[in-house]
């Protein structure tokens, strides 16, 4: 084999420069193929990505709509056990042993109170066995049932004891001379 002096253009070298030149080529790009596998990738994965988006503003929704829903049958409830006690404290009655009103008596004043409740959400007042008033809500959308005691009938004990009670209090009162007689 013939040296080939160092400065010469010999035909092994400039081969050699032009395979090295192809080989970068080749790694320093993407093929067709390449390009289109990576982009069908991204496109499952953003997909899947926009569903999930949606999914979860779906459920941000619902459950917006349902503390909106929970949060004016609150609003409800703290008026209607307003009322009761109001009611039973006029009489005196305790704060849900009623003795001395009526339960239906009750349920029609609290039944007469307005209900200021988003649509879907149905308010009901059950007197369950003549003894208790409750507050019933029920919502189709976004699913929901809430029950709360408004009142019960106390028991034949208690009441009797408060109606001994009012009749001591009725004798010691008329025992007792007016204040404003006297002046």
């Amino acid at each position: 084999m013939a040296m080939v002096p160092k400065g010469a253009v010999g035909t092994h070298r400039h081969h050699h420069a032009a395979s090295t030149a192809v080989r970068r080529g080749n790694a320093a790009g993407f093929t067709l193929v390449e390009v289109v596998v990576s982009t069908g990738i991204l496109g499952f994965a953003l997909a899947s990505s926009l569903g999930g988006l949606t999914r979860s503003l779906e459920l941000l929704r619902l459950a917006t709509a349902r503390q909106q829903a929970l949060n004016a049958v609150t609003l409800d409830l703290q008026r209607q056990q307003g009322l009761v006690i109001r009611v039973l404290a006029e009489v005196g009655d305790t704060p849900l042993d009623v003795c001395r009103v009526s339960l239906t008596d009750l349920r029609q004043e609290l039944e007469a109170q307005a209900a200021n409740l988003p649509d879907g959400v149905m308010r009901d007042l059950v007197t369950v066995e003549g003894r208790l008033l409750l507050a019933s809500y029920t919502s189709s959308f976004p699913a929901f049932r809430r029950e709360r005691v408004l009142a019960a009938r106390g028991s034949a004990a208690t009441c009797k004891d408060a109606a001994a009670d009012d009749i001591a209090d009725d004798t010691t009162n008329e025992d007792k001379p007016d204040d404003k007689a006297d002046s």
